[in-house]
């Protein structure tokens, strides 16, 4: 036995508190993951008012270490994600009537000061049962029938259930009377899913709560993916991990009595929850049960019919247009997710051997349902992507290339022209200068984008989109301002994932607020996790979310997405650029311009074309500008003279 430093964080202060204790702890660990082993401890209460107690009275925890170094900062972090979660947890538990409360345990770290180093071990209370995994951070669901109740969880797990059912039927919860209570195998197996999804929800997108696994309603190591990539260690998956969750998440009767809004699905989705997913090992009396999913027979039914459901949105153009007339001028998050998942499956797409397990074919339906998706929810780089497929030109992503090339082969995408106008006048309309560039060429040519969409020319437009594209450009980021709605994604290949990384210096997420003389992990100006002091210990931390979604974190939400705006303006650049026209300088678009405006307009036009032309030092080009300027200014004189004449 040993006397060690326990830090504990208090999640209603936001502050961490340290005390001593005595505590005893195996020298072999009796469970393991892929990343950490398990020792089991004891710790003498902190009451005692002599150290010399009877051990097999003092209550059981286990002691986590991870199996490769890493940085203390790392073991302070994974607390605070743990009761981020499950300040989550309370939040949800709030919810009016849901059938089964979400608990986290309480977690802590040890700090051996009396050994060589000062270690620190991760610490919470041992749980005895039957230990579960409902879904984890890269996709996994568990879809086969729960286990018994856990061992020492029975009596009170099942009063619980009871005294619930009494408040919801003395209260008349509508929502409890619509989610059945009667089968506690079925409240156990919706709960954790609609958890993880209201989690996404509640945050607005930028946050969403996985690898629930635990024993009951007990949970324990879970991890949150974030938007942008940033804190809560190597498992946040970003964007990544969110399409893996929805691509395999089938929302259950709590989802929608929750009024979470359903994630559109394909074929290939459902066909995922199949695909099986290793576990955890352990060799001690609990017992470390993973449910592997089956492929089964209703499974492949309900993927069939999904996919038979889904052929016509591909195939119809009437339906794809009807399906464009809501989109948002600014996407939601889920468009980001559905962006997201066609990336994935792109990759599968261009190199099955990465996911064996996977059909190539659905992949290809997959990743053009969920393109197509994230277009119809306002996303302007899926816009233009699929501008680019229906024109026949490959995209800059390679991944996505091969996709739009394999779903031209099966006859999934075929090339309307009607489409390819129709994306690329979305995407401008959400400040793609490049896109209403191409636009003007449509229009004032009748070719490009317009060709077999356009019955010919027509001024009237091309003067309109000219005039979009030409203020577009002349903002300082290319983006049309003042008001103008812009999208933010992460482009292919821009995904961040800059969390805690196993190296001696303070992550680049950690960051200290001296304003008020705390310290609070700061991203984009949004605090989001734990701040490491120069002792090593977390001395602060907030939720990005707190305060019920108040004004500041409503401004924190938005900070999350800010990053993106920059590299989705890049990317949509390079797609946009890829339509005919649509890469024209600025000395050309008003040229166009001038070509087409009235006479007393077109001299002032080929002027600035001419002063353009000549920034970008194309001495010929300017000269000639400036002299189709003066011809327009001789010919606009000669107009008036003639009409004072006729007066």
């Amino acid at each position: 036995m040993e006397v060690v430093t326990r830090h504990r964080y208090t999640a209603n202060t936001r502050q961490w508190v340290r005390d001593s204790v005595l505590v005893k702890i195996e020298a072999r660990p009796f469970a393991a993951g892929a990343m950490r082993e398990c020792y089991a401890m004891k710790k003498l209460s902190t009451f005692s008012s002599s150290v010399y107690r009877d051990w097999k009275r003092a209550p059981n925890f286990v002691a986590k270490r991870y199996k490769k170094p890493v940085a203390r900062d790392v073991y302070f972090a994974d607390v605070v994600l743990q009761m981020d979660a499950k300040w989550l947890g309370d939040e949800y538990s709030k919810v009016p009537g849901v059938p089964k409360k979400v608990d986290f345990m309480q977690a802590g770290v040890i700090e051996f000061k009396d050994r060589p180093g000062k270690p620190v071990l991760a610490v919470e209370h041992l749980i005895e049962g039957d230990y579960v995994k409902y879904n984890s951070n890269s996709g996994y669901v568990a879809t086969s029938p729960l286990p018994l109740a856990p061992c020492g969880f029975e009596s009170s797990t099942s009063n619980g259930t009871q005294q619930q059912q009494q408040q919801q039927q003395q209260s008349g919860s509508s929502l409890a009377s619509a989610v059945s209570l009667n089968s506690q195998e079925q409240a156990l197996r919706n709960t954790p899913q609609a958890f993880s999804h209201f989690t996404f929800e509640f945050t607005q997108g930028s946050a969403l709560c996985v690898d629930i696994q635990g024993v009951g309603d007990l949970y324990t190591d879970p991890q949150i993916h974030t938007l942008d990539g940033q804190g809560y260690g190597d498992g946040n998956l970003a964007l990544r991990g969110m399409a893996l969750f929805f691509r395999t998440h089938e929302c259950n009767a709590l989802c929608s009595k929750l009024g979470l809004r359903a994630f559109d699905r394909c074929a290939p989705d459902v066909a995922a929850q199949g695909y099986t997913s290793s576990s955890s090992t352990g060799n001690s009396g609990t017992m470390f049960r993973c449910l592997n999913r089956s492929m089964t027979v209703a499974n492949r039914l309900r993927a069939q019919r999904v996919k038979e459901q889904q052929k016509a949105p591909f195939r119809s153009q009437a339906q794809l247009l009807a399906q464009l007339e809501s989109a948002p001028l600014r996407p939601p998050a889920e468009a980001l997710v559905h962006w997201e998942a066609s990336r994935l499956y792109a990759e599968t797409v261009t190199l099955p051997e990465l996911r064996p397990a996977e059909d190539p074919d659905d992949a290809c339906s997959g990743g053009l349902f969920h393109l197509v998706t994230a277009a119809a929810k306002g996303l302007a780089l899926a816009q233009l992507v699929l501008a680019c497929g229906h024109m026949g030109l490959q995209p800059s992503s390679t991944q996505l290339s091969h996709l739009l090339a394999a779903a031209r082969d099966s006859g999934e995408l075929k090339q309307l022209p009607c489409m390819a106008l129709r994306y690329t006048q979305l995407a401008a309309e959400r400040g793609i200068a490049s896109a209403a560039a191409a636009l003007g060429y449509a229009y004032t040519t009748g070719d490009g984008v317009g060709l077999g969409a356009l019955p010919g020319p027509q001024p009237a437009q091309a003067v309109k989109w000219l005039r979009i594209a030409l203020a577009a450009s002349a903002s300082a980021d290319g983006i049309a301002g003042e008001g103008d709605d812009t999208f933010t994604t992460t482009p292919d290949g821009l995904n961040p994932r800059r969390g805690l990384k196993n190296a001696a210096t303070k992550p680049s997420f950690l960051k200290r607020n001296s304003s008020n003389g705390r310290a609070a992990a700061v991203v984009n100006g949004s605090f989001v996790g734990p701040c490491i002091g120069d002792d090593g210990l977390a001395v602060g931390s907030m939720f990005a979310i707190a305060d019920q979604l108040g004004t500041a974190a409503e401004a924190a939400l938005a900070a999350a997405r800010s990053e993106f705006d920059a590299a989705a303006e890049e990317e949509g650049k390079k797609e946009s650029k890829l339509l005919p026209g649509g890469d024209r300088a600025r000395y050309e678009l008003l040229a166009d311009l001038g070509e087409l405006l009235l006479a007393g307009d077109t001299a002032e036009a080929f002027t600035e074309a001419a002063e353009e032309a000549a920034a970008a030092f194309k001495g010929k080009l300017s000269q000639r500008y400036f002299e189709r300027a003066a011809a327009a200014e001789a010919a606009a004189e000669c107009s008036e003279g003639a009409a004072e004449g006729d007066a």
